[in-house]
């Protein structure tokens, strides 16, 4: 009874700075955050020891909720295609990238801490980087590699790594595109046009023609 009552607060405590942290990022105050959830400081202290404690608890849970979210995903797609067929590459890029794109762009505090901004230019590479995220990006280079069998496995190491760097160039340089569709486009930005723009983007770096200088597998 004691633990499930210590981990009903645990876990109110994490919804309540996921919450306060989405809207304002590290200048949230741990007297927001309890009051918000509901105790008093010593059960943060006793929970996550501090600050940057409860910081890195929630960047956690928010980085195993994406890794969830793309591995069922792709679990989905594997599961509906027939006799053992290769899932589509587009496919495999889109239960990838959209899930990754969508926190990167709405949350990107919550998955990488008090060194991430809106503005970071690395969001995406450091969240690949991350060791809960790596058994992830491994197991989605896997399903690529059966999608495209005749692809070299250097040759799609690279390809992700510039798939990568062109989705994390994006997302940082999204005040500059918000600032141009302003002038140029009558329709209101919403983060879901950039997605749907890039996924095809994406997908065609990832399936164009191999150089002739490519490696054999």
């Amino acid at each position: 009874m004691i633990g499930s009552r210590s981990a009903y607060t645990r876990k109110r405590i994490i919804d309540a700075a996921t919450w306060l942290f989405a809207q304002k990022g590290d200048r949230t105050s741990l007297r927001e955050i309890t009051a918000e959830a509901r105790v008093n400081l010593s059960a943060v202290n006793y929970h996550f020891g501090s600050k940057e404690g409860l910081i890195q608890a929630v960047c956690e849970n928010r980085l195993n909720a994406l890794n969830q979210e793309q591995l069922a995903m792709l679990d989905l797609l594997e599961a509906q295609a027939s006799h053992g067929m290769a899932v589509e590459p587009l496919q495999i890029v889109e239960a990838y990238f959209r899930p990754l794109l969508r926190y990167a762009m709405n949350e990107p505090f919550l998955l990488l801490g008090q060194q991430s901004t809106p503005k970071h230019s690395n969001t995406l590479l450091q969240i690949v980087i991350l060791k809960g995220h790596a058994p992830v990006l491994d197991r989605f280079r896997m399903a690529l590699l059966r999608a495209q069998p005749d692809m070299p496995g250097l040759e799609l190491i690279w390809r992700l790594l510039f798939m990568l760097g062109a989705a994390s160039s994006t997302v940082a340089g999204m005040d500059g595109l918000l600032l141009a569709l302003d002038r140029s486009s009558p329709e209101p930005f919403h983060p879901e046009m950039l997605i749907e723009r890039l996924m095809p983007f994406l997908a065609h770096g990832l399936t164009a023609p191999l150089p002739e200088t490519a490696p054999a597998q």
